[in-house]
């Protein structure tokens, strides 16, 4: 990485650096370096921007570069060895804390899209010693450290950046050190590591903290085979299902906690866990381990937004022009199915369509933090009898894979084309199942759909089937590379078609499933009916799936329209795709109704960290943009409203991006003063005599 060497911190800290992402940034992240007991450095920051060649995406060869004016940038701080972080109750920032040796100051910084702050110093609880962890829990209400002095644990709650009473969770027989909570924050594992002249014998404990703490329970011993001391760090992977992997000192080898939410203390002593997932050798290494591993930020790094559609418009101009449009619908009722992601590995949304039922895609090359633009003509993938689709990150690696049903080389099925990393497929793919009329898998219609994704949180995709005939409603076929079980999920209704999308709509537990059932009531008295199935996040194996089957309408903006109001989305298929179309995290819904040979978008407003700008008229949905210009911005003092149109300006409100009302007013033709304005982002609405707009605003 250029710049990259020189870094402050110190390898003999415990937790010598962590990485924070910039908020509403793709390619920036701060790290964070803290110092050791005896070193004069206390706390740094730099930025890294990993984009090297300046297109807002990072490809697997850049390499990036530590920013020269951001390096080693000295904060009011502790060198207690301790540093964590956890993102903010608004799902964007972030809170990094650190501790101050030999007393009981905890210093909070708080990281937002304008930098880094600092916020008042707080004490609470005893004073404590360098060294040991200290972890924020996934959900961000706790704190928990150990202190090497007083070998004590300690649990301390946490709520908008405030520390609160210090409890005392247990203490060890020697040295306490690594410490972690499990994914759901309710449990909390701790070590013990031993002498550090090589003897004695590591512990590991688990203690219940929700909904009060509980006795911590010794699961695990990790004898010293050599190093300074017999274990160290605690952490949470990544992975999906997760673990909690234990350092050991001076071996060769991880030990793991699997299942951590259930844990390890059997119910004969109390618990509902499982003594076998408590693993002295889970990992094996290449070179040997010490005391610490890598610190991440806690929780869930990336942002999520429940769904909250607004309303819906034709797609043409927002999304692209007619004339791609009018491609995109050429096979009409005979190709169904669209498909908007990235086929081409640059980061942006291509569109993926069939002519002649073979398969083809328009390029987006406006690049990555562009509006899409789409070149014509469209490129086709030589892939005939193609009659759903979708890409999916199938094996985990090399970019999006292709996954279509269809008779690609003269037999029916569902097949997997391999990306190579570059957007090329094979032309030969792998069937991963079979179509065959009376010996397949599955009944093969040219009708169905399919959806892929986890839907039983085994880390591996599953596949769903929808049609109105053999298969009547929609079919769940648990990962056929691992499973051979399937089964209908979701019966029909004897309605529209089932058309599924799989998407966390409410951001917790997992993917949904939105079904689109467009027609309702008697006899198809309405349209645009999605039904949202809730995923429990209950994992399950060679079962169907814990998901609930019943559905719920008018949820997250997808609500009923009737016959009487309109007919945009009334048809026997209405295709909904959730597509994050700008790259800005603030997805959008793409409709195709080939009743009407139209698309329509439903969007959401409000959005952090999106630039869109979509007019929302209440006259019509359909109503051409107003250009509205909201200038300077980012300001200090005084913001300045123009609208080139007939529009009319009546008010405006200014909101958190936590969605509180901070200031609403009759509007009076002249600048908005923002002086009293905290530092930071905030929501412009500004309602006009035909609709409203909001607009991101930065206060600085």
């Amino acid at each position: 990485m250029t710049n990259g060497t020189g870094l402050l911190g110190n390898p003999s800290s415990t937790s010598s650096a962590i990485i924070v992402p910039k908020p509403c940034s793709n390619t920036e992240y701060y790290i964070f370096a803290i110092d050791f007991i005896n070193g004069q450095n206390g706390v740094t920051y730099s930025l890294v921007n990993m984009d090297d060649n300046g297109d807002c995406f990072v490809s697997a060869s850049e390499t990036g570069r530590v920013v020269a004016t951001m390096k080693n940038i000295s904060l009011p701080g502790p060198t207690g060895e301790r540093i964590c972080a956890v993102k903010k109750g608004n799902d964007l920032d972030y809170w990094v804390i650190a501790t101050e040796t030999n007393t009981n100051n905890f210093y909070i910084y708080e990281v937002t899209e304008l930098g880094v702050n600092q916020m008042p110093i707080q004490t609470t609880g005893s004073n404590l010693s360098h060294g040991g962890y200290m972890k924020a829990s996934p959900d961000g209400t706790k704190i928990g450290l150990t202190d090497f002095s007083s070998q004590s644990v300690f649990l301390y709650d946490f709520a908008s950046g405030l520390i609160g009473a210090q409890i005392l969770v247990g203490t060890t027989p020697i040295l306490p050190y690594g410490l972690e909570f499990s994914p759901n924050s309710q449990k909390m594992y701790y070590s013990d590591i031993a002498n550090s002249n090589g003897t004695g014998t590591g512990r590991i404990y688990e203690v219940d903290i929700c909904p009060t703490v509980g006795t911590p329970f010794q699961i695990g011993t990790i004898p010293n085979q050599g190093g300074r001391y017999a274990c160290g760090a605690l952490q949470l992977t990544p992975e999906n299902p997760q673990r909690i992997l234990i350092a050991k000192d001076g071996e060769s080898s991880l030990a793991a906690i699997s299942n951590p939410d259930i844990g390890c203390i059997p119910p004969a002593s109390g618990g509902t866990g499982n003594p076998t997932n408590f693993n002295p050798n889970a990992i094996a290494l290449t070179n040997t381990c010490y005391l610490g591993l890598p610190t991440f930020v806690s929780g869930q790094i990336e942002r999520c937004k429940p769904l909250d559609m607004f309303n819906y418009r034709q797609a043409v101009p927002d999304l692209f022009s007619n004339i791609i449009k009018t491609e995109i619908i050429t096979d009409g009722f005979t190709g169904l199915d669209k498909e908007y992601d990235d086929i081409d590995d640059d980061g942006d949304v291509d569109i993926l369509f069939t002519i002649n039922n073979t398969l083809h895609y328009f390029e987006n090359t406006g690049g990555y933090c562009n509006p899409p633009n789409y070149s014509n003509p469209s490129i086709s993938l030589s892939i005939d009898n193609c009659y759903s689709f979708r890409l999916y990150d199938w094996d985990g690696i090399l970019g999006k894979d292709l996954i279509i049903h269809g008779t690609p080389n003269g037999t029916d099925g569902v097949f997997l084309y391999l990306n190579n990393g570059t957007g090329v497929f094979p032309s030969i793919p792998t069937m991963i199942l079979d179509g065959t009329s009376g010996t397949g898998d599955f009944a093969f219609e040219p009708q169905q759909l399919i959806e892929v994704g986890d839907l039983n949180h085994d880390g591996l995709p599953d596949i769903l089937i929808s049609g109105q005939g053999a298969i009547y409603g929609t079919h769940y076929f648990e990962n056929p590379t691992v499973s051979t079980f399937n089964a209908i999920m979701i019966p029909d209704n004897s309605g529209s078609y089932h058309c599924p999308e799989l998407y966390d709509a409410d951001c917790q537990n997992g993917v949904d499933i939105l079904l689109s059932d467009p027609l309702f009531g008697s006899p198809n008295s309405g349209g645009a009916r999605m039904y949202f199935h809730e995923n429990s996040g209950i994992p399950s194996v060679n079962q169907l799936p814990n998901i609930n089957t019943t559905g719920l309408t008018n949820q997250f903006g997808f609500n009923d329209i009737p016959q009487s109001t309109n007919i945009d989305l009334s048809c026997d298929w209405v295709i909904t795709r959730i597509v994050d179309f700008y790259n800005d995290n603030c997805p959008i819904a793409i409709s195709y109704n080939p009743c009407r040979s139209e698309i329509f978008f439903y969007y959401q407003q409000n959005c952090v960290c999106s630039n869109q700008n979509f007019f929302v008229s209440t006259e019509n949905s359909n109503e051409e943009e107003a250009f509205i210009r909201v200038f300077p911005n980012p300001s200090n003092d005084f913001i300045n409203v123009t609208v080139e149109s007939d529009i009319t300006i009546q008010s405006f409100s200014i909101f958190s991006v936590e969605g509180r009302l901070i200031r609403t007013e009759e509007y009076k033709n002249q600048a908005i003063s923002v002086n009293r304005l905290n530092s930071g982002v905030c929501f412009l609405n500004i309602q006009t005599s035909k609709g409203s707009i909001s607009k991101k605003i930065i206060i600085k």
